[in-house]
């Protein structure tokens, strides 16, 4: 299932609305928040209505950041009131409510917590006040190097999962930035300056989580296809600049065989392109570097055509051409043995 939501606030509503209709896919959510105090104003409230009005009549379901805040600010006592009244699916409760509080809420709708700060022994006191549905979802991370740390989010995620509870997490957008930084709103530091896709499937694959969310808005549509597309067919798309003699490696389906050496990704069906692609002489025998797309070649027998791709580097060696290179090297992160993958003729 394709689970990427996007996140929209008042302060940006104007810029991406004409986009979200046509982003819309069945059963995507929204996030947003309602007690960002810089962007409160005089007309906060028939703004934020209006909004809301038109993220239901796409279809989207809307998780909405909360606090006591968000309250005073709409001119209500009751957060459920204002639920309803806002036809708002989840509530993503924030600062200002104890486990009482919270647990009460649990009890008559479905709510989210913050995955980032909230503790196991609160979690257990509340799963045992409420069977609904909880959602954990991390904080996203405005400032440059603080944003979680990789091996801190998936220890933290894989407790949740064993309490239960789905997590969900932040990626940055390719459209647009968010203030007051405009530096990517990523739940991981590690994902500051990726592409959304790299972010979302590493999320998916490595980080057991269960959703993802834009933070800073919505991805380009192309980024979004891209991402749609890993989901239906599992094969990682990677970007590519290969010689023209060898093409024809372009546009189809290679498997990373599942025994290949943790730094050098051997693709099975490459190993009859001697068959279809001709005699493959030595030539360019030059450095592998990290990235490279290398060719067996005569000189290596029977292994000639096998196509490796190194995520080190590796010396010079004359039974081995270098015919290429990955443009994204962020993506040899991802390639895991097992994998399908792709090499698409860069854009770059």
């Amino acid at each position: 299932m394709y689970k990427l939501g996007s996140s929209v606030y008042i302060s940006s509503f104007d810029v991406i609305k004409k986009d979200l209709p046509s982003l819309f896919s069945e059963g995507k959510s929204i996030f947003t928040s309602f007690h960002v105090s810089e962007e409160f104003s005089e007309d906060y409230v028939k703004k934020s209505t209006e909004m809301l009005k038109f993220l239901k009549d796409c279809g989207y379901k809307v998780i909405a950041d909360v606090s006591k805040k968000t309250l005073k600010m709409f001119n209500y006592e009751d957060i459920l009131e204002f639920k309803k009244d806002f036809e708002i699916d989840i509530l993503r409760i924030d600062y200002g409510y104890s486990v009482e509080e919270i647990i009460h809420l649990a009890k008559e709708t479905e709510i989210c917590l913050n995955a980032s700060t909230v503790t196991e022994s609160e979690l257990k006191e509340i799963r045992k006040g409420s069977d609904k549905r909880i959602l954990l979802i991390h904080n996203f991370y405005p400032k440059v190097e603080s944003g979680l740390d990789d091996k801190q989010f998936v220890e933290m995620n894989k407790r949740f999962r064993k309490l239960g509870y789905e997590v969900a997490g932040f990626i940055s957008s390719d459209v647009i930035k968010r203030g007051p930084m405009f530096e990517e709103l990523v739940t991981l530091e590690s994902h500051r300056g990726k592409t959304p896709y790299y972010q979302y499937v590493d999320m998916m694959e490595n980080m057991a989580v269960d959703m993802v969310i834009c933070g800073d808005g919505i991805v380009s549509k192309t980024e979004d296809h891209k991402i749609a597309k890993y989901v239906k067919t599992r094969t990682l798309e990677i970007e590519a600049v290969i010689d023209e003699k060898h093409c024809n490696l372009y546009n189809q389906p290679f498997t990373i065989r599942q025994d290949s050496p943790t730094t050098l990704k051997r693709l099975v069906e490459t190993r009859e392109y001697s068959c279809f692609g001709g005699e493959v002489l030595p030539e360019n025998q030059i450095e592998r570097k990290r990235g490279s797309i290398c060719i067996d070649n005569s000189l290596f027998k029977r292994y000639s055509g096998e196509v490796t791709i190194p995520t080190k580097d590796y010396c010079a060696f004359d039974r081995v051409n270098v015919i290429g290179k990955v443009t994204d090297e962020n993506m040899l992160n991802l390639i895991k043995n097992g994998n399908k993958i792709i090499l698409k003729a860069s854009s770059k």
